[in-house]
């Protein structure tokens, strides 16, 4: 029927998609990029931090024969001056870390037609309905996946850790140390890796429910072909178009073309298939009556 909806979107139905803020995107993108910065900071200056850390804990127990309001002081400025050395700027990176990831997978894109609140949304038994969809079948779904994926790598780490772990209360506070930032360091890694798998799956599954809710009927690429007919932009152009034919420019140009490609009418193809297909059988009689 021509009122199902088994056409894929046009351009223009995209387009408008785009505007309302209907866009395919991915939140695990953002968590993953997230995780890797705070991995490669630590990783960079982790030896600063912890050299911050110690200071501050020491500080602490000198501190401790103090006034409270001294110490408090003293306590407060530690760790402000802390705070702005070793963190401000991971903070920055995760923030613009965070917007290159969303821009990387839509583009710039500022809709204020979604920031408009709509009064269907305030309908309990409708959002009751939404809740039970398959869409939030799907999420529940996605996140048992991810938290078994996790933990899968999880327990497989913590198993070839396991002689390591055993063997910690026999080293040095610092070599005990230096073996759990090391695993803490795996355990990171591995949960990016998944996150670039959930990633991908999940791009996919929004791309293409996406598209499976922008699907259009033969009614309504009809009727968009239309009002597009009567767009006074497509008509200059078409306008524009048939100035160049009139004035010659198009000849001198395609005089100029290193190559002319010519589309052929429907009918032109069909007569070159039935001429052809006369051929074959001719072809196939002759080798017939050679045979006999």
């Amino acid at each position: 029927m021509s009122t199902e909806k088994t056409l894929p979107p046009t351009p223009k139905k995209l387009r408008e998609a785009r505007e309302e803020g209907q866009v395919a995107k991915s939140n695990e993108l953002a968590a993953g990029v997230q995780l890797a910065v705070i991995l490669l900071y630590l990783y960079t200056f982790g030896n600063d931090i912890w050299k911050d850390l110690s200071e501050i804990l020491l500080l602490t127990f000198e501190q401790f024969e103090q006034p409270l309001p001294t110490a408090f002081a003293a306590f407060f400025s530690a760790l402000c001056s802390f705070f702005f050395k070793d963190l401000t700027f991971m903070f920055l990176i995760l923030f613009f870390a965070s917007i290159a990831s969303y821009i990387g997978q839509i583009g710039f894109l500022f809709s204020s037609k979604s920031l408009i609140p709509k009064i269907n949304k305030l309908d309990v038994v409708k959002n009751l309905k939404n809740i039970l969809q398959i869409k939030s079948l799907v999420e529940l779904l996605k996140n048992v996946v991810k938290m078994a994926v996790i933990g899968c790598a999880f327990y497989y780490l913590f198993h070839q850790y396991t002689p390591s772990l055993r063997n910690m209360v026999y080293l040095k506070p610092i070599e005990a140390m230096q073996v759990t930032v090391q695993i803490i360091f795996w355990l990171w890694g591995v949960v990016v890796l998944c996150y670039i798998v959930f990633f991908l799956a999940d791009y996919s599954y929004q791309r293409y429910e996406l598209l499976k809710n922008l699907k259009m009927s033969h009614e309504e690429v009809k009727k968009e072909i239309k009002e597009m007919e009567g767009n006074e932009e497509i008509k200059r152009h078409r306008h524009s178009l048939h100035q160049e034919i009139q004035s010659g420019s198009l000849a001198v140009m395609v005089k100029k073309s290193s190559a002319v490609i010519k589309i052929l009418p429907t009918w032109q193809y069909a007569f070159i298939t039935m001429k052809i297909l006369h051929l074959y059988q001719r072809l196939l009689l002759k080798a017939l009556i050679i045979r006999l």
